[in-house]
């Protein structure tokens, strides 16, 4: 899957200091646990899309293989 709107770099940035990947403390409860993976899945998620879209602007577009179907 692909976004229609770019990812802006400054977005991640902001979003990996606010929600770091990180080993959750023993303190949290089992849902906090759930809460902070769904965070840093939505953030890989959208890293990826950025550095697709990043990938693709730097190749010509003859030498796109996700177009290729």
């Amino acid at each position: 899957m692909s976004l229609s709107e770019s990812v802006p770099e400054s977005l991640l940035e902001e979003l990996e200091a606010r929600f770091p990947d990180q080993c959750p403390s023993i303190e949290d409860t089992d849902r906090e646990v759930w809460i902070k993976v769904g965070r840093v899945e939505v953030i890989r998620f959208l890293r990826k899309q950025f550095d697709v879209q990043n990938r693709n602007i730097m190749r010509p577009e003859t030498d796109n293989p996700e177009e290729d179907d």
